[in-house]
């Protein structure tokens, strides 16, 4: 098994789709009816690869809050290591492109520059 799709399994795939599609279709609609964001795709077609690990990994570990209590992503800072949510992230950027996954990787170094030189 890839590392880290036993965890993607786990925790992220029955919201996100076991193979990183996203929201079930059969939801889409009325989601969409009650003007929320649909459960993001994490393969190429959606947005999870224009973002740094740094706050991918800080929207996993904090989760991220809906006022009407629907399709929140709860928090799973006590549940995950670092390890583990970068080893998920491995396993989902296999569904991205290479310029994907290169333009992601450039974002991470990008944020680890920014971050030295607020603390220089």
């Amino acid at each position: 098994m890839i590392e880290g799709q036993t965890d993607y399994n786990l925790y992220c795939g029955h919201c996100h789709g076991y193979n990183g599609a996203g929201q079930v279709p059969e939801s889409i609609q009325q989601t969409l009816d009650l003007g929320m964001l649909l459960v993001p795709a994490h393969d190429s077609t959606g947005h999870t690869w224009q973002h740094p690990d740094q706050l991918l990994i800080r929207t996993v570990r904090q989760g991220i809050q809906n006022p009407l209590a629907q399709f929140q992503m709860p928090a799973y800072g006590d549940a995950l290591t670092d390890e583990q949510i970068l080893g998920i992230f491995d396993y989902i950027s296999l569904w991205w492109t290479e310029e994907q996954r290169e333009h992601q990787g450039r974002m991470t170094e990008h944020w680890n520059d920014m971050a030295a030189a607020i603390t220089d």
